[in-house]
């Protein structure tokens, strides 16, 4: 196969993806409160506001899409920049298997079936940190690979490793589960290592690049006026945050029927089969698919402790499908050289992930707030005051001051302006069990309107990580969500 082919194959399956990735995007609305609340955040940063630099311990999210909304400040503009990242990404993610997969069909196969996964999908229609943290875990991986086959220095790796550790940090705080454990592996497997060993020598150069790292980006904050403990604080109040939820009741199944009703199962079923056969020992597998097999088990038990999101799967999604490609590859490549029956095989996983799409992504990127931003622009609302959700704001004109209702109570803050102000009942307060705020549905509205967005079984998954409940309760008020009439109203209030 010619390398003109191969860059051309490569090239139509990446506008493959960004086209599946894309579809409906501009017509959809803000994924959920997070994807907004980064919005507002980079529109602060371009004005010179940096109080909320460290929001969610992520700056490096708002550091990377800042330029672009300076160039356009659009909300969806940034979405598309965010889906030529993810599919960018899931091509980086491919090249870990290069040396397995030395035929170009295969690793378009794998290009594809990487790209078109629920998650992949998902987390690239949403401005928030699942992507880019994807990216720099995947750039962390290559080095970590590059060092372990002698293909780069052992002093280049060691400081690009801490490096990039260090923006992934900083773009998802709880990227410190995998880098944690990488490390505790790598320490306790080096005498077995048969590679150049992970010495002292070597982990000191990480240690200070990736404290280096994470030092620049709090003397950014310090230079902007910022505290210099706002970034660690930030940590704290997180794992405070976290360890109030984990006083709950434990629930070991989510991740396991998250990834049946969403994910790839089969490949998910191969995954675990490969990794019985590289975590056995004797291997003749390399060490760095030992250590990514290790990493990937211990971080999903890690996970189940913590609090439950799908997202809380980020840093272990692209392992397991990784793996279950590799015991595909090796069933039908290796084991009974049955080229066209992997193809086949991979062309129905194909068509299984993007049916899986087609009915749990694209049904929920329907949205009517743009008609609701139109009717507060033509009654020349003032203010507007919304239960909880705020996927209005990309669309609502600039001269709208939206305030956030938390609790009924709040209500009392309808005496402080004057001026034309309404009421969005907005379900996103319903969703996040916020039962106050569903008393404001009582209320006689003067606009009712159905809001397809609200009623994403995923959305009220990822809520479950504040709200505490099972993933049959969140599936359970999706659902009773979707049948209601409507999930938007809004009143013009006296």
């Amino acid at each position: 196969m010619s390398q003109n082919f191969k860059s051309i194959l490569i090239y139509f399956i990446s506008v493959f993806l960004i086209f599946i990735k894309n579809y409906l995007i501009v017509f959809s609305a803000p994924f959920d409160y997070d994807a907004v609340k980064s919005f507002q955040i980079l529109e602060e940063l371009s004005e010179g506001n940096f109080h909320n630099f460290f929001h969610h311990a992520s700056p490096v999210l708002y550091v990377f899409f800042l330029p672009f909304y300076l160039i356009y400040p659009n909300f969806w503009f940034l979405l598309s920049i965010n889906t030529l990242l993810g599919v960018f990404t899931s091509w980086l993610w491919v090249r870990l298997l290069r040396k397995d997969l030395t035929k170009e069909p295969y690793i378009a196969t794998t290009y594809l079936l990487l790209g078109t996964s629920f998650f992949a999908v998902s987390y690239s229609r949403t401005l928030s940190i699942e992507i880019l943290s994807l990216f720099f875990s995947a750039l962390l991986w290559i080095q970590i690979q590059s060092f372990l086959e002698q293909r780069k220095t052992f002093w280049a790796s060691a400081w690009q490793v801490g490096i990039v550790a260090g923006l992934l940090l900083l773009s998802n705080y709880k990227a410190i589960v995998p880098l944690v454990l990488i490390a505790f592996i790598i320490f306790f497997s080096k005498k077995n290592c048969p590679t150049p060993p992970f010495t002292w020598q070597f982990f000191k150069k990480i240690v200070i690049s990736f404290c280096s790292t994470i030092a620049l980006f709090m003397l950014i904050g310090i230079s902007v006026g910022l505290p210099w403990y706002r970034y660690p604080a930030t940590i704290v109040s997180i794992v405070a945050n976290a360890k109030e939820a984990t006083a709950h009741p434990f629930n070991g199944r989510f991740y396991f029927q998250y990834l049946a009703e969403f994910e790839n199962t089969a490949l998910m079923l191969l995954a675990i089969w490969q990794m019985k056969t590289v975590l056995r020992f004797p291997s003749n597998d390399t060490i760095f698919w030992r250590l990514l097999a290790w990493t990937a088990l211990l971080t999903f038990t890690v996970m189940l402790f913590l609090p439950k999101a799908p997202r809380g799967l980020i840093f272990v999604l692209p392992f397991l499908y990784l793996l279950g490609i590799k015991q595909l590859h090796h069933f039908f490549l290796d084991k009974w050289n049955k080229p066209v029956l992997y193809l086949t095989v991979a062309i129905g996983f194909l068509f299984w992930q993007t049916k899986t799409i087609w009915e749990k992504v694209y049904p929920y990127s329907q949205t009517n707030y743009p008609q609701v931003a139109s009717i507060l622009k033509k009654e020349q609302a003032e203010v507007v005051f919304t239960t909880l959700g705020i996927g209005i704001y990309p669309f609502l004109d600039k001269s709208i001051k939206l305030e956030v209702l938390r609790q009924a109570s709040d209500t009392s803050k309808f005496q402080n302006y004057a001026g034309k102000k309404f009421l969005l009942y907005d379900s996103y307060g319903q969703i996040s069990l916020h039962h106050s705020l569903v008393k404001l549905k009582e209320l006689k509205y003067d606009y009712y309107f159905e809001e397809k967005s609200l009623c994403n079984p995923l959305l009220s998954l990822e809520l479950v990580e504040y709200n505490r409940t099972s993933f049959r309760k969140a599936f359970e008020i999706s659902e009773n969500l979707q049948k209601q009439k409507w999930q938007l109203a809004l009143k013009k209030l006296p």
